[in-house]
């Protein structure tokens, strides 16, 4: 892969993560583009076989093809729901571990606890000066 080639891929995924996250684009739009960047690429080869001259619709789907992707890709993890959402504003009883180092701060102290049966992390924030054990 050239340089070129390289960055476009790079700056077009970062643009379309940019792009999505400011303009909600469903998958219509994102659907468009994807053909938009199939139709410049299948362009680029109908005309370099027949013409033999080197033409920038290549790099112009490559970018719109990517652009697509990196929309695909926030858009997934914007519209994923957590499995942990079920259980926000109820008390819970969670089993796990603390998967990081506490970070200590002025008034409490943020944990960051793996419960058992699920990838995710949750943030349990408790108060520095407590007068009583913790059953974490």
């Amino acid at each position: 892969m050239s340089n070129i080639t390289f960055y476009t891929v790079g700056i077009a995924i970062t643009s379309g993560i940019f792009i999505r996250s400011f303009f909600d684009i469903g998958f219509a739009g994102i659907g468009l583009l994807f053909l938009i960047g199939c139709a410049c690429i299948f362009a680029w080869r109908y005309t370099a076989q027949t013409s033999g001259t080197h033409s920038p619709l290549f790099l112009i789907g490559i970018a719109t093809l990517f652009l697509a992707c990196g929309m695909v890709r926030l858009h997934v993890s914007l519209t994923s729901p957590s499995p942990l959402l079920e259980y926000s504003g109820e008390k819970v009883v969670l089993t796990g571990h603390i998967a990081r180092e506490p970070d200590f701060r002025e008034a409490n102290i943020q944990l960051y606890v793996r419960p058992e049966n699920t990838e995710e992390l949750v943030l349990v924030t408790v108060d520095k000066f407590i007068n009583e054990p913790l059953n974490l």
